[in-house]
């Protein structure tokens, strides 16, 4: 590459191989690029819409996505020191009826069947 270089990134936008000098002079603080020996990695922006979850009202202690119809979280699965157990909260989520999520929860305390 040339030390006169444009701010559009060449054709092969992924994956480029410049200089630390190039990288330098053609990167900026709104390019999401990391430079590792000589090969540049472009990274995509984060959009607002991959970053819509808003909280229902405080006191409900849920996450609902704006993005994804009908996903939430409990606030308190995020900050537990102990994850809750996927298939049980998997099941809450997307509203399996009561007798499914018991039947997961008797499934997760047997603990993983290994075969003869």
């Amino acid at each position: 590459m040339s030390t006169a270089m444009s701010k559009s990134p060449p054709e092969e936008a992924y994956r480029l191989r410049m200089t630390y000098e190039e990288f330098l002079a053609w990167a900026n603080e709104d390019v999401h690029v990391e430079w590792v020996e000589g090969e540049v990695f472009v990274f995509m922006l984060p959009g607002t819409r991959h970053q819509s979850v808003v909280p229902a009202p405080i006191d409900s202690g849920i996450f609902r996505s704006r993005v994804l119809p009908g996903f939430w979280l409990k606030t308190k699965w995020l900050t537990a020191v102990e994850m809750p157990d996927p298939l049980p909260a998997f099941a809450e989520i997307v509203g399996l009826p009561e007798e499914v999520k018991q039947t997961l929860r008797r499934i997760a305390e047997q603990g993983p069947r290994i075969p003869e």
